[in-house]
């Protein structure tokens, strides 16, 4: 795969994992709080890609942990105990 075409992947992945996030959240609040650190990690990424690039493996990680950080903004619940009754 050429470097265009993961790139456009890759932000082909993030943004549609953004928006289905953002579609009818359990919690508005606990969706912006959860997410903003992956938008964060976009804008940085974006503004160094250049100057400080990193191996494909590596936007490749970070990008999955992004989507670990919307899907779980989107669909928070509580964890019950399992021991406690």
């Amino acid at each position: 795969m050429s470097g265009r075409a993961a790139e456009t992947l890759w932000l082909s992945i993030f943004f549609s994992v953004l928006l289905w996030s953002a579609i009818d959240p359990k919690d508005g609040f606990t969706w912006f709080l959860e997410v903003l650190p992956a938008m964060a990690g976009f804008v940085v990424l974006a503004l160094t890609r250049r100057r400080f690039p990193l191996t494909p493996l590596l936007y490749w990680l970070i990008l999955a942990h992004m989507v670990i950080l919307m899907v779980g903004g989107h669909s928070r619940t509580r964890l019950e105990n399992p021991c406690r009754r």
